[in-house]
Order: structure tokens, then sequence, then C-alpha cells
């Protein structure tokens, strides 16, 4: 089973310095706040269960938003940084709607389970099943990022008329298991660390004209 506990160490205003508060803002709430706190995690001996999307063992927990509003424009920003292999951020600006950008990045780690291939040593004569395993104290696991964002462009002497760029990333890296087999009378599979290291990036922009009676659009999309 897991364990996981979480202290809230404090929870404050960063500058400018106004009078202390706990937890976060309510909806459309101005301020600046950070949460600073730890995490413990256990397996109790099964980290297939646990731990394939957790990291396992202790660390910082720092959590920060920071939102604000004015006539003309806003901000927004959140994040929340849990151990150096999961992160969360999420950023959000509105200048007085002739421009409006939204970024988000997303990071987090995915522990493989490692096969002893125990099960493959076999003999029902005449074949036999055999297993090597190159890697036997190889730790497996794959990091995922993720990166959106959005920005529209408007201008006020056009009132009808907005361009949206989009940009998006998604990288996979790291080492998962990889199983080879002779196809023989004697079958001889074979275990081995494979590098992982994927990337896809997806570019897009579209122009659209608003009228009373409809929109036009025109959109270019491009994976890479």
């Amino acid at each position: 089973m897991k364990r996981s506990i979480v202290l809230i160490l404090a929870s404050a205003l960063l500058l400018p310095w106004i009078p202390l508060a706990a937890g976060e803002p309510a909806e459309g709430e101005e301020g600046n706040y950070v949460v600073i706190g730890g995490w413990h995690t256990e397996n109790y001996g099964s980290p297939e269960q646990v731990e394939e999307y957790e990291p396992d063992g202790w660390g910082p927990d720092l959590r920060l938003l920071t939102a604000h509003d004015s006539e003309d424009a806003s901000f927004m920003l959140k994040a929340r940084i849990l151990d150096g292999s999961t992160q969360n951020v999420d950023l959000d600006l509105d200048a007085a709607r002739m421009m409006q950008a939204h970024v988000s990045f997303f990071k987090i780690n995915h522990n493989l389970t490692h096969d002893p291939m125990t099960n493959l040593d076999a003999v029902a004569a005449p074949k036999t099943v055999r297993a090597t395993d190159l890697d036997p104290w190889g730790h497996y696991s794959i990091r995922y990022s993720r990166t959106d964002s959005d920005l529209v462009l408007r201008h006020p002497s056009l009132p009808g008329l907005s361009l949206e760029l989009n940009y998006g990333e998604q990288h996979r890296e790291g080492m998962r298991q990889s199983m080879t087999m002779g196809h023989c009378v004697s079958c001889h599979v074979v275990s081995q660390p494979r590098k992982v290291n994927e990337r896809t990036s997806d570019l897009g922009a579209s122009l659209r004209y608003a009228f009373s009676e409809g929109a036009v659009d025109v959109s270019y999309s491009h994976r890479n």
C-alpha cells in the first residue's frame, strides 16, 4: 500500500508584502500566494502498484499562485513543483482583449516495471526455453513532458478580425526494457535496455473574420 504525507509548513503572500493569508485566493481575487510543504511516499515492497506515476521517498512540495487584474489587463500564473520530475505550470495573460495568451507546461515521470523473466526457464522435451537479462539491476522509466501555447491577436480598427497562433510539443525520454527471441528448438529470450527519445511538435495558425451573419475561418497546421 501507499502512504503519502504532505506537511504544509507555510502559506504566505509574496512581495509586495501585505497581511498574512492562508490558502489560495477565491475566484477573481488578486494576490501572490506561495505554499511550501513536503511529501513522503512509501511503497511497502510493491513499487509496481504504487510508483508508476509517483516518486518514492520524500522531497519538497512548492505551489505558487499570482493573479492581478486591472482595467485593461489581467495576469495569472499558477505552478506546482513536486520533486524535480513532476511539474505543472499554467500562465494566462489578457491585454484589453487585443492580446490573449495561454501557456501550459506539464512534466511527469513514468516508472516502468522490470520483468525478471523467471517464468521463461522451462524444459518440455525436446524444446527448452531460457532467458538472459543483460541489465538485471536496471531501472526503467520514461520522462514525459508537454507544452501547449496559444496566442490571439486583435486590432481595434478591425474588431471582427482575429489571428490565432498555436504551438505544442510532447517529449518522451528515458529507458525501457526490450526483449528479443530466437525462433528455434531451443528458444532464447534476451532482455536489454532500449533508449527512448521521441519528440512531437505541432504548429498552427488561423485567421477568423466574424460578422453579424456568421464567420469565416482560414487555418493551417503542421506536425513534425
